[in-house]
Order: C-alpha cells, then sequence, then structure tokens
C-alpha cells in the first residue's frame, strides 16, 4: 500500500480486486498517461471498496482499477 500524497485518484491492481471479490465497472475508464512512467491503461473502476486499516478503522474509496503484474495499491491525498 502506498499513500502518495501528489497522486489525483487512487488506483488499485485488477489481481487485488479479483482477490477480494470485488466487481469491476468497466463502463468508466481513465487516461492515465501522466501517472507512470510506462504505459499503464485504466480498465475500470471499483467502487466503495472497503479497505480496513487497523481494528475499527475502515474506510470506503473507490478506486481506479489497472492491470499490472504487482499488487499495488495507491492512496490519493
Amino acid at each position: 500500500m502506498t499513500l502518495d500524497s501528489g497522486a489525483e485518484s487512487p488506483i488499485i491492481t485488477k489481481n487485488i480486486v479479483v482477490h477480494v471479490n470485488a466487481k469491476i465497472d468497466e463502463s468508466e475508464k481513465h487516461d492515465l498517461s501522466g501517472v507512470a512512467t510506462v504505459p499503464i491503461e485504466s480498465i475500470g473502476i471499483v467502487q466503495n471498496l472497503p479497505i480496513t486499516l487497523t481494528s475499527g478503522l475502515t474506510i470506503y474509496e473507490d478506486f481506479i482499477v489497472v492491470d499490472y503484474h504487482k499488487p499495488t495499491l495507491i492512496f490519493s491525498n
């Protein structure tokens, strides 16, 4: 997990979304050309994904989903 105060939108990789059995909405895609040093294409979004940081502290966030080989979760500021 990464906290990137310069990130415009929270990003999660498809492999994490599949692992937690969340649904990817492929009707909404984002241009990420200025975000990474390698070409990465948004494949959709996942809405209201629960992220438990510690016991009793769960946040719900919408994430842009990308297909990348390393499990990655980036929070925006």
